[in-house]
């Protein structure tokens, strides 16, 4: 996938080990250029984003009088879902559901955190527990797929399981952590992988690869999604965007108080994501997605280039730590090394080559931002 020349953008760290990036006559980068026009160049005062914030918070009260939750979150153990529960209990005074999805790979870290978050904040918990046999076997099948998004099928359940039970609960909000401080550039990236709301790619895809019947894997159609926000009225909302969302001051206080404990890059709270980043996408798709996450750090002024760039020239995990994890995915896949390392070596593929609904998932989009 690294056949042009190559370029580093002069601003960020991403390059051109994602096929899909182009650069500007003063060797700026098109994710870069895109930050500014929509959303630095947008930036709304902050006195109008806690105004926004404040009315919503109110909206969300008020829908949910009487009711047993105002709101919906999910919640991984991560940062960004652990600051959004502090946010929506302690600092807002919301009445949140939280909603972890135990897909298998779980962190013991993360899942302590997710205990220390409820327990502190007085939330209740609902975890659902994927059917493992299937869901190992829809994963293999992206694997199989040598797309880069493997990703997806987590991605998607999650979403899925959020609107079931906004649907159950009769919650008109969901709180979500999405947000453009730390996840701005993975949009429309190549290297990074396709969307996860694509339901027909997930289904083509297992179709092809896969062997089991997904009975219970929770699915979210479009069409679903459309009717459930257009005639039931569920919001999304990214509550991210409407604070001061500085990654280091975040972690300060999610340590004092939740009793919440690093456990390493973002999103390393899935065993399958850190193998997922530190070992797939680096060494099949040559993309090291520690560049995506410390450019949305310096487009959003919370890093410096210089210190991305020294953190980037260290290994993104010690050898001996990469080796066990390769060993426990094995295992946790049932397959042999020769199975693994055909993985690793089978020419890439683009989602494109797959079933999918692209043109009208970005009517869709274009459509709710119309609103």
């Amino acid at each position: 996938m690294m056949n042009q020349n190559y370029q580093i953008c002069n601003r960020c760290i991403l390059d051109t080990s994602d096929p899909s990036i182009t650069f500007d006559d003063q060797g700026i980068c098109r994710y870069c250029n895109d930050y500014d026009s929509q959303i630095k160049n947008k930036q709304k005062p902050k006195e109008e984003l806690e105004r926004e914030l404040e009315l919503t918070i109110k909206k969300i009260k008020t829908q949910g009088k009487g009711k047993e939750y105002d709101c919906i979150i999910g919640l991984s153990g991560g940062v960004d879902s652990s600051y959004v529960a502090f946010l929506t209990k302690k600092v807002y005074g919301l009445r949140p559901l939280a909603v972890h999805l135990d897909n298998g790979w779980n962190d013991e870290l993360a899942v302590k955190n997710i205990e220390n978050i409820c327990n502190l904040l007085e939330i209740d918990l609902f975890t659902h527990v994927i059917n493992w046999e299937e869901f190992k076997d829809l994963q293999f099948s992206f694997l199989k797929a040598s797309v880069a998004n493997a990703e997806a099928p987590t991605d998607h359940a999650i979403f899925a399981i959020l609107y079931r039970l906004a649907v159950k609960y009769n919650v008109k909000w969901i709180i979500d952590g999405v947000n453009d401080a730390t996840e701005y550039t993975r949009k429309d990236m190549m290297a990074a992988g396709y969307r996860y709301d694509d339901l027909k790619q997930i289904l083509g895809i297992h179709r092809e690869f896969g062997n089991q019947k997904l009975k219970t894997y929770p699915k979210l159609s479009i069409w679903r999604k459309y009717f459930l926000r257009s005639v039931k009225g569920i919001k999304q909302f990214n509550i991210l965007n409407y604070v001061d969302y500085n990654k280091e001051k975040v972690k300060e206080i999610l340590i004092k108080d939740l009793q919440w404990r690093s456990y390493g890059a973002k999103h390393h709270e899935s065993l399958f994501t850190k193998w997922h980043q530190t070992e797939y996408l680096l060494r099949k798709f040559g993309f090291d997605k520690r560049r995506l996450h410390l450019s949305d750090l310096i487009l959003s002024n919370q890093l410096s280039r210089e210190k991305a760039l020294l953190e980037l020239s260290q290994p993104p995990m010690d050898k001996l730590k990469v080796k066990d994890l390769v060993n426990y995915v094995i295992k946790k896949f049932g397959i042999s090394e020769e199975e693994y390392y055909k993985i690793l070596t089978e020419n890439p593929r683009n989602f494109s080559d797959y079933p999918n609904n692209q043109t009208l998932l970005n009517l869709y989009a274009s459509l709710f931002r119309s609103k």
